[in-house]
């Protein structure tokens, strides 16, 4: 357990990339102790921590469980692995198991009736949390372009079921307006951001983050205003230890608004 957990922190402060997409299902994987690999109509269940045989599991048993993964486009992509190039490879087992590992390990380990201790469980999920962010950050780039459009959307039904799986609301919040940015609906990802943000306690260790990420949205969708009165009434909320932070944003704020303001003043003009 220790050096999953040390290998777990390795991967939370790692540069995304697609090495780190690889080692987060890795990880998943051994805590989870089993590889899921998808075969025509069949899951096989493969041993990480032992020799032991395979279990075969049908696709009817395992989609009863869950309701976002899209079953019917991965037998698809199992079925097309043949005709893809041999450099296309690669990217297609990536996709496929980073896909099965979000999409199906939280929701069947949440089914295991107490096989599963508390705090593997707590593990498990964080190291589920650490491979969608370096999916989404370092996979879901390369999957641009028709010939991905599959891949993509098969990734995306990954990420929308683990987000509805997390036990946390902000976490689930946070989760899904990521899922939401990437299938272009702003509104709905800007929404959970704000959601987030006022499930999280303002003594946890992540408020400030979440404060910052939901900033951070409006001042990249230039609602400047919106982003100055975040700050100013999140001011009761935020700890003592914090206010230098937050001081520095709302500081910030105000200088892109006026950079904002200037820069049309200068376009009206010419």
């Amino acid at each position: 357990m220790k050096e999953l957990i040390r290998k777990y922190r390795e991967l939370l402060v790692k540069q995304e990339s697609l090495t780190s997409v690889d080692q987060a299902i890795a990880l998943v994987q051994q805590v989870f102790g089993q590889r899921i690999v998808a075969r025509n109509g069949t899951f096989e269940f493969q041993s990480t921590v032992s020799r032991s045989p395979k279990i075969a599991a049908n696709v009817q048993q395992v989609t009863c469980l869950v309701k976002q993964f899209d079953f019917a486009l991965l037998s698809q992509l199992v079925a097309d692995a043949a005709h893809k190039g041999k450099s296309e490879v690669r990217l297609r087992r990536r996709t496929m198991e980073t896909a099965i590992t979000l999409g199906i390990v939280p929701v069947l380990a949440l089914h295991r009736d107490g096989e599963m201790p508390p705090e593997r469980f707590s593990l498990l999920f964080d190291a589920c949390n650490v491979l969608f962010h370096h999916a989404y950050f370092a996979l879901l780039p390369e999957l641009e372009g028709t010939q991905w459009q599959e891949e993509r959307q098969l990734v995306l039904s990954a990420f929308h079921e683990f987000a509805e799986s997390a036990p946390q609301v902000a976490d689930r919040c946070s989760l899904l307006a990521f899922y939401y940015e990437a299938i272009g609906d702003d509104r709905r990802a800007g929404d959970l951001r704000l959601q987030a943000l006022r499930a999280t306690p303002a003594d946890a260790e992540v408020f400030m983050t979440q404060l910052q990420t939901y900033w951070s949205f409006l001042v990249e969708h230039k609602l400047l205003s919106e982003a100055i009165d975040l700050l100013l009434e999140s001011y009761p909320r935020v700890p003592r230890r914090d206010l230098d932070e937050l001081h520095e944003l709302i500081k910030l704020t105000f200088d892109i608004q006026a950079h904002h303001y200037k820069s049309l003043l200068v376009g009206q003009r010419s």
